[in-house]
């Protein structure tokens, strides 16, 4: 489900999902129908409602969910590394880093899990230029990137 839509502007069709639900909030609380009011009247500039604060709130919340997943695998007794690399439209090699693990019930049920983790970018896809991946993935510790796709 996309977070933004094709425009920016409030109150304007296919504006996306984040300034749909904003508009939605606004409706039953009269706090967030007052900022939208100012917002449309040209009171205030600053508001936080543009696409460099949805780009901000789609961090955060892809690294909690990130953080999350490798607590759960770090619970877990057993865990594999599946890597698997592809090119994309653009021809750049694309790493996917996915890791399925054993869960002993401790922060979800007991059963076996799998989670994507993230595209990774890589030079080439050699065994062992994909380990130093994984490695240096392992040492400095997993940090969401958003992978923004080829420029078209």
């Amino acid at each position: 489900m996309t977070f933004r839509g094709s425009v920016d502007k409030l109150f304007e069709p296919k504006n996306g999902n984040f300034l749909g639900l904003v508009q939605l909030t606004a409706k039953f609380d009269p706090d967030m129908q007052e900022h939208l009011r100012r917002i449309k009247d040209e009171m205030i500039h600053d508001h936080y409602l543009g696409k460099h604060i949805q780009n901000e709130l789609i961090q955060l919340m892809g690294n909690k969910v990130q953080k999350t997943i490798i607590d759960r695998i770090k619970a877990s007794k057993y865990f594999a590394v599946i890597l698997d690399c592809t090119p994309d439209v653009s021809h750049k090699e694309l790493l996917s880093l996915t890791i399925r693990y054993v869960s002993n019930g401790s922060t979800v049920p007991i059963g076996i899990y799998e989670h994507f983790i993230e595209f990774i970018e890589v030079k080439e896809s050699t065994g062992k230029s994909l380990l130093d991946v994984l490695l240096d993935k392992l040492v400095t510790g997993f940090k969401f990137t958003s992978y923004q796709g080829p420029r078209l």
